[in-house]
């Protein structure tokens, strides 16, 4: 079976072996998890997460190249959890389409001590934009960035900064404009926060079973939010769902 990840640096991928990963199921976890040095696991560095082997490795291969860059491993996205709470990384690479990409970067960010997350190839879309900065993203770089800008964009994130494009800024700036600092259904009762988040997804045009997986929750508990919504706001389907600020003398 092949290897979900490399050591990060030139040279052939190392040994692997396989582990339960539920009932049927097998997944190959890197020989780095398994044993390692305590001084070699908790120093900081870059993690790859591409489901693409070949792009994983070489990107990991030629950022290790760079004087001053330590690249830790470059996995598969299905241990990329693992690989952040084994190495410890200060910075990670995410090389993943929407909405599994923002998905798992909310995962990463919620392990103790995370990395600043960069995602890489990032779409021109606003609506995929907007979701990756809301998954807690540092930095953009699009399909069309070059390796220097991914180089810049480490050295930015890693100071403490958000690496990002002019046209990720203007997105987010109009995000931002656009956006009332509270939002409130115009008729019927208040939406709790989580119904707000599901609110704006659906009027982006996200199904079901995309808020789910954007949120990371069940399905169930997306169509139970969702017919609360149409309650509140008294309307019987998700096309006519609006939500906007409550202005002065509206009910």
């Amino acid at each position: 079976m092949a290897s979900h990840g490399i050591r990060g640096h030139p040279g052939p991928a190392p040994t692997s072996r396989d582990v339960s990963a539920g009932a049927g199921l097998r997944t190959t976890v890197p020989r780095s998890f398994c044993g390692g040095s305590e001084a070699e696991a908790t120093a900081s560095g870059i993690l790859v997460v591409s489901g693409v082997r070949f792009f994983r490795e070489g990107l990991a291969r030629t950022l290790g190249e760079t004087p001053g860059q330590r690249v830790v491993d470059a996995v598969a996205p299905e241990v990329a959890l693992r690989a952040v709470d084994f190495h410890r990384p200060d910075v990670a690479l995410v090389h993943l389409p929407v909405p599994s990409g923002p998905e798992l970067v909310r995962a990463i960010r919620g392990r103790p001590l995370p990395p600043a997350c960069i995602a890489l190839a990032v779409s021109n879309q606003e609506n995929s934009i907007v979701l990756w900065a809301e998954s807690g993203v540092s930095g953009f770089v699009p399909a069309d960035g070059s390796l220097e800008q991914l180089r810049d964009s480490i050295r930015i994130v890693r100071s403490g900064g958000a690496a990002c494009s002019p046209r990720v800024s203007a997105v987010l700036l109009r995000q931002v404009a656009t956006r009332p600092a509270s939002f409130q259904p115009v008729v019927g009762q208040e939406l709790t926060c989580r119904e707000l988040e599901i609110a704006r997804l659906i009027e982006r045009g996200l199904s079901n079973k995309e808020i789910a997986r954007a949120l990371t929750i069940a399905l169930p508990t997306v169509k139970n939010h969702v017919h609360s919504i149409l309650e509140k706001l008294q309307v019987d389907r998700r096309t006519k769902v609006l939500v906007r600020e409550r202005r002065p003398g509206e009910y």
